[in-house]
C-alpha cells in the first residue's frame, strides 16, 4: 500500500517487511509489534488511510494501528479494543 499524506509524507506498507516512511534520506522502517509473536518486520500492511488523528494502518493479521507524529503507536486487534 502506498499514500502521500496531506503534510507530505509518503508512506509504503509491505507485505511482510512492516510500514515505511519515505523521505529525501533513506526509508525509515515504523516499528509495528506482530500479535504472532514476530518483529516489526514480518507485520503485512494492507491498506493506509490519512485521517484527522494519525495515519491509520491496516494490517493482514495484525490487526489495526493508527500511528501519530511523537508517540507510539495505538494497536487495534479483534480481541479488544485497544491494545496499547
Amino acid at each position: 500500500a502506498l499514500l502521500q499524506a496531506r503534510d507530505g509524507t509518503v508512506w509504503a506498507g509491505t507485505r511482510g517487511a512492516g510500514l515505511y516512511r519515505l523521505g529525501e534520506t533513506a526509508p525509515e522502517r515504523l516499528p509495528l509489534a506482530s500479535q504472532a509473536g514476530g518483529g516489526p518486520a514480518e507485520v503485512s500492511v494492507l491498506s493506509l488511510l490519512d485521517g484527522d488523528d494519525g495515519l491509520w494502518v491496516g494490517t493482514e493479521a495484525d490487526g489495526l494501528f493508527r500511528v501519530t507524529p511523537g508517540a507510539a503507536p495505538v494497536h487495534f486487534r479483534a480481541d479488544s479494543t485497544r491494545a496499547g
